[in-house]
């Protein structure tokens, strides 16, 4: 059986090596025990490891970076071989960016790590780089050529500076190798080549006639109204005619069609419909009839009752109670019909007014025709938190 070693032996063999004990008991030689070591270090270790001479885990770690770590001056060193001048004046590690200037005079920053991987001034790289990659003026020009261009510029720095040149068809324009590389060439040229006539979209000028495109318009409005191409030109839009007298097939300008989808695609009420000439517009029983259909009058043209009108005009005696007239007299309401349907026949509820003093009694706010409509009269009553 093996010797177990007291609390104070081992004690004594941590302070033999300048360690401070903290743990108070021993059990074995598998638990570990809490100590500091002479540089500060709180850890644990078991005594068998320490008996091995295992010791304080943070001392090693440092031991072991100071060991590797490169000084400043060999540092320096490796920098002036490569014709640099260290601007740091110190080293912390490998990582750590340095501050340097190249035989260039350059000044720039860089990690040792990467300066030994063979990484240096990255202005110089990229102007190297360039110059290696860089066209000559005579290859250029010989490319140009091919394309039986003539360049005009007597210099090349890179391929986006612009580059002055005549081309076969005797336009002058300028460009750049990047972009004559892509496939660009003489844009007066293509702008012949693509415009008008020769353009792929080209619909027979209906922009500037200002007539709609069937195949652009077409699937907008055939939900509501009848389309079809344009027998002549196939390629144009017809409709028909709204005024049910006339229903011929018309082409219609751009304005119209527009205002038609702009009024199939909002709520205001309005329709916008199309009509082939003025002559059907005026012709049409619903053009402009929705608010005001034929025969319309507002509220102060609209008569009561005649039994309540007779009531009312003999209990004022068949005169104007505003200013007296006997001739044109009518019933006028105190409150709006839509307000109080109910006593709306009652004969308190009307006064005798002449045709001139029921007009100028209806243009007072509040009792004007628009005032006393359905839709007003709810407003009203909802802005003032009562039930319409």
């Amino acid at each position: 059986m093996s010797k177990k070693f007291t609390y104070e032996f081992v004690k004594s063999e941590f302070e033999k090596e300048g360690y401070t004990l903290l743990s108070t008991e021993y059990k074995d030689n598998r638990t570990k025990l809490y100590y500091i070591c002479p540089i500060g270090h709180r850890w644990s270790i078991t005594y068998g490891s320490f008996a091995s001479g295992r010791r304080c885990n943070f001392c090693a770690i440092d031991y072991k970076a100071n060991k590797r770590k490169l000084t400043y001056e060999s540092v320096k060193k490796q920098f002036e071989k490569r014709g640099y001048t260290l601007l740091s004046q110190t080293y912390k590690n490998s990582h750590t960016k340095l501050k340097y200037m190249c035989d260039n005079k350059h000044i720039r920053l860089i990690a040792y790590n990467s300066f030994q991987q063979g990484h240096g001034c990255s202005i110089c790289a990229t102007k190297l780089n360039s110059e290696r990659q860089r066209f000559s003026y005579d290859y250029i020009k010989s490319i140009f050529n091919k394309e039986n261009y003539t360049l005009l510029s007597e210099n090349y720095i890179n391929a986006n500076q612009k580059l002055d040149f005549i081309c076969p068809n005797n336009h002058k324009g300028s460009i750049t190798y990047g972009d004559f590389k892509s496939g660009y060439r003489c844009r007066w040229c293509y702008l012949e080549k693509n415009s008008g006539k020769n353009h792929y979209y080209w619909k027979g000028g209906v922009t500037e006639l200002n007539l709609p495109v069937y195949n652009t318009y077409a699937h907008r409005i055939n939900w509501c109204e009848e389309t079809r191409r344009d027998p002549e030109n196939n390629v144009l839009l017809q409709v028909k005619c709204t005024e049910s007298s006339c229903r011929k097939w018309f082409t219609p300008t751009m304005k119209q069609i527009c205002h038609r989808i702009g009024a199939l695609n909002s709520e205001d009420g309005f329709e916008n419909r199309l009509y082939c000439s003025d002559e059907c517009k005026g012709n049409c029983s619903i053009y402009h009839k929705k608010n005001y259909p034929k025969g319309f009058k507002h509220d102060y043209y609209r008569e009561v009752q005649s039994e309540l009108r007779d009531m009312v005009l003999e209990r004022d005696e068949y005169m104007c109670q505003r200013c007296w007239a006997k001739d044109k007299l009518q019933c006028h309401h105190y409150e709006s019909i839509y307000f109080n349907p109910i006593m709306s026949a009652d004969i308190e509820m009307c006064v005798t007014l002449c045709k001139k003093c029921h007009k100028l009694a209806h243009g007072e706010v509040g009792c004007r025709p628009i005032d006393l409509t359905r839709e007003s009269l709810c407003k009203t009553a909802k802005a003032k938190g009562e039930k319409p």
